[in-house]
């Protein structure tokens, strides 16, 4: 099954690139994930939780970014397995650059499950993956606010 999308950013390449490729970033921008590890450039090895209908599925498994084409875009493709079943993903993403400081990621993925998640309509599996998308896209906004230092705080007025 494919999904594809993308989302503007007020920021350069060259700041998407680096958040999408560092190792403390990452994570956050991976709904779910509990824990991920470098194995070694490019390569990590990790836990998510995915909720797929009624059951959240814990995979274990593997992330592999390649083709790297700094900072126009990438490949990726990520392997996961449970006890249940399994999950494989795999797609690219493109930097785009809109002006100096605006860039659009377009990204493409398709993705397939086996066992026990594969048993829930292919419809479910398409708002889950279309839910993992949207929020690692806002969590993605999220870093380059914190990057761009575009963000507002709320904090009481002292007397």
């Amino acid at each position: 099954m494919k999904i594809a999308g993308e989302q503007t950013y007020a920021a350069s390449r060259e700041i998407l690139w680096a958040l999408l490729h560092d190792p403390v970033i990452l994570p956050r921008l991976l709904p779910g994930c509990q824990f991920l590890e470098v194995t070694s450039t490019d390569q990590f090895h990790g836990t998510i939780a995915l909720r797929i209908g009624q059951v959240i599925e814990t995979f274990e498994g593997d992330l592999g970014l390649e083709q790297l084409a700094p900072p126009q875009g990438f490949s990726f493709h990520a392997e996961g397995q449970n006890t249940d079943g399994g999950l494989r993903c795999w797609g690219r993403i493109s930097l785009q650059a809109e002006g100096p400081d605006s860039t659009t990621l377009v990204y493409e993925a398709e993705f397939d499950v086996d066992g026990r998640p594969a048993q829930v309509s292919s419809r479910m599996h398409r708002t889950v993956a279309q839910s993992f998308a949207r929020r690692s896209l806002e969590a993605l906004q999220k870093q380059v606010d914190i990057r761009t230092r575009v963000y507002t705080t709320t904090t009481e007025r002292q007397p």
